[in-house]
């Protein structure tokens, strides 16, 4: 299984294609190769990053995605294959003939897992508005017309990081950490959606016309707890800050363990059966979603650890 997010930064960087290996060089010195055979995703941060087309086209053949991302790890534009899937025309067919009616109970749907998965971050941390978290997650509406998420988005976030945190998505230190993970995570589901036949820019809720990503950013919300479980774990070792160590450890997520003893799977098995679940709702016309477990804070300390 590919599960490999390429990320290159730095400055003065360059990237080609040798023998099936993705090779990184500065002005000088090759800095090290990898093989594409894992590769899902490859992200730039680099400036002035010089990249080959024979690179690219390999990329478009093997359907992995080029994101190119700016200094706050926003993804402001990609490279992806124009052919990612011999299925493609019915699954595009198939997101723009949704029903509303589906498409809202899949959006209640996303939202309760994503709430009920900050209540078990928020528990595993012993904190007191766990439950408070559940009960919400239980009381949203189809299309999520109360609003609940973010309801529960303004408790979570003080509760996590203290009262005086505050999301930013152009934010340094915590902020930066999310913003990091969340860019492994988007990266990582865009690949699935591609790989699947989905279409990422034809969302269920977002619908933001400068958004290439809209569906992934749909799919992608029960799968943000799981890098704030990793980011409360740096931060509770002191790192609070965008270090080497915390990007390895966040892109590390995606092949993390995820669920109980009893019933595990990797991130990146869990989000291919996700999409693929997906799909089929919007090919039965029964919004049924498989279940997005959380990241433990066991996982997060052995990885970190590791790193």
């Amino acid at each position: 299984m590919r599960h490999r997010i390429i990320e290159i930064s730095g400055s003065y960087r360059h990237l080609s294609l040798r023998r099936g290996l993705a090779v990184i060089k500065d002005k000088t010195d090759e800095l090290g190769c990898v093989d594409l055979d894992t590769a899902l995703a490859v992200l730039i941060s680099s400036h002035g990053a010089l990249i080959s087309s024979a690179f690219i086209t390999e990329c478009g053949h093997r359907n992995i995605p080029i994101l190119f991302c700016d200094s706050r790890f926003q993804i402001i534009s990609m490279a992806s294959p124009i052919k990612s899937h011999n299925d493609q025309k019915r699954c595009i067919d198939l997101q723009a003939a949704a029903k509303p009616a589906l498409t809202r109970k899949l959006w209640q749907q996303i939202v309760k897992m994503k709430i009920l998965n900050q209540s078990l971050v928020l528990r595993s941390h012993f904190h007191s508005h766990a439950n408070r978290l559940q009960r919400l997650s239980k009381e949203v509406k189809m299309g999520d017309g109360g609003n609940h998420e973010a309801i529960a988005a303004r408790i979570y976030w003080r509760s996590l990081f203290g009262h005086h945190f505050r999301r930013d998505k152009m934010g340094d230190n915590i902020n930066g950490m999310l913003n990091y993970g969340y860019a492994v995570i988007r990266s990582a589901l865009l690949a699935n959606v591609l790989s699947t036949g989905l279409y990422p820019s034809i969302g269920i809720h977002h619908h933001n016309y400068n958004n290439a990503f809209c569906l992934v950013d749909d799919l992608m919300e029960p799968y943000r707890p799981l890098i704030d479980q990793m980011v409360k774990c740096l931060v509770l070792r002191q790192n609070t800050e965008l270090t080497t160590v915390a990007k390895r450890a966040l892109a590390q997520v995606i092949v993390c363990d995820m669920g109980s003893a009893d019933n595990t799977e990797i991130c990146m098995q869990n989000m291919l059966n996700f999409v693929q679940s997906f799909l089929s709702s919007l090919a039965n016309e029964h919004a049924k979603l498989a279940p997005v477990p959380i990241l433990s804070i066991h996982e997060a300390n052995h990885v970190i650890a590791k790193c």
